[in-house]
């Protein structure tokens, strides 16, 4: 899968965590790398990554994980300014390509979606450093 337009961070629990750079990264986050177990995050109702916590078949991600990928999420998007911000998060296997929308669109599945609220500031450091 074509890597270049994907940033690869390593969570606290010392998972992968996947995070689209543009459109065509997004597409190839969500639709090339994505394991259905995998969990996805995308910041809510504004432009932003699409984000990919790496798990194993059958296994639940940390809260500490999860609020890491959240974090990641809301920096690489929009909301980027903002304290904090709602993050939706659901199973990768809820993905779909929206219908006729643009590259990197995706429609989720229905009642699939968990929410989670960032601080993108907890992860400055790391993603402004972030030569990846």
């Amino acid at each position: 899968a074509e890597m270049s337009g994907v940033r690869r961070f390593r969570s606290p629990g010392g998972r992968e965590v996947l995070v689209g750079r543009n459109n065509r990264g997004n597409e190839t986050v969500s639709h090339s790398l994505a394991s259905p177990h995998d969990l996805w995050f995308h910041v809510t109702g504004a432009p932003g990554s699409h984000t990919l916590l790496r798990l194993q078949a059958g296994e639940e991600a940390e809260d500490e994980d999860v609020q890491f990928a959240a974090d990641l999420a809301c920096y690489f998007s929009r909301s980027r300014m903002t304290t904090s911000a709602l993050v939706d998060f659901t199973r990768a296997k809820n993905i779909r390509r929206a219908k006729g929308g643009f590259l990197g669109m995706v429609t989720l599945a229905e009642g699939s979606v968990q929410t989670v609220w960032a601080k993108p500031a907890n992860v400055e450091g790391l993603a402004a450093n972030a030569d990846n």
